[in-house]
């Protein structure tokens, strides 16, 4: 175990990000985004060309714009809930608790609009809200030895999701390198494959709305105890441009 005090990361990573005071002041980001990569045709899916999201900073909460077609708008409600509503908002289609549905085999071969749904916009809420979501009282976190890896030392936290909270798994493993940015995340990419471990490697930094952001993401390959894979990308996240939205 780690003598790395695990708050004293956390809030380091906070200040290289942006700072406690400048998130405090948001109520959501705001961001345009798209997505792709080989789980996209694994699932006969197209890519997602910049999409514009919104994400609230205090709950698990998106608003996929012109989703799934231009003037309708798609809403992720933590676990509870997904939904596309027309440009009236009404209810188009819904699915209560989204997580339990990748049980059936289907989700195996097809993802439909609203399994994309899901997925993309916990991905986008858990990258974009880090480090900050960290903060959360409900999110547990715990300091592991650092790692040696071609781009320098990371340094590690195991984090742990409550139930309610949408994301890949309910264990990951967060690494910050020296200047305490996020460089990569460790999980079981759980709707896919509980099989399917990977790592999330954060490239590209740009400071958005007086945010440090990572613009550009690839989820690859992991297995346990070695290096993550070139090849292949499962995935590929890219964020073009964003906004904070000011309380």
């Amino acid at each position: 175990m780690s003598s790395l005090d695990p708050r004293t990361l956390i809030l380091e990573a906070v200040e290289a990000h942006g700072g406690l005071e400048r998130w405090n002041g948001l109520e959501a980001i705001e961001a345009e985004v798209s997505a792709a990569g080989l789980l996209f045709v694994a699932r006969w899916r197209l890519p997602l060309r910049r999409v514009w999201l919104r994400l609230a900073t205090r709950q698990p909460a998106v608003e996929a714009y012109d989703y799934p077609q231009p003037g309708r708008r798609g809403e992720l409600r933590a676990n509870k809930e997904v939904r596309v509503l027309d440009g009236q908002g009404n209810v188009v289609t819904s699915r209560p608790e989204p997580r339990r549905a990748f049980s059936h085999p289907r989700r195996m071969i097809y993802w439909d609009d609203l399994d994309l749904l899901y997925v993309v916009s916990y991905t986008f809420w858990n990258t974009l809200l880090a480090p900050f979501h960290l903060l959360r009282e409900d999110i547990r976190v715990t300091a592991l030895e650092p790692a040696d890896v071609p781009a320098g030392r990371l340094d590690r936290l195991q984090v742990t999701f409550p139930p309610y909270v949408p994301t890949h798994a309910t264990h990951q493993i967060y690494g910050f390198d020296a200047e305490r940015r996020l460089r990569r995340v460790e999980y079981t990419a759980e709707p896919v494959g509980k099989w399917v471990r990977v790592a999330q490697l954060a490239e590209e930094f740009r400071t958005y709305a007086g945010l440090l952001l990572a613009t550009r993401h690839r989820i690859v390959p992991h297995m346990a105890n070695e290096e993550p894979w070139a090849r292949p990308e499962l995935a590929r996240l890219e964020i073009h441009q964003a906004r904070g939205v000011v309380q």
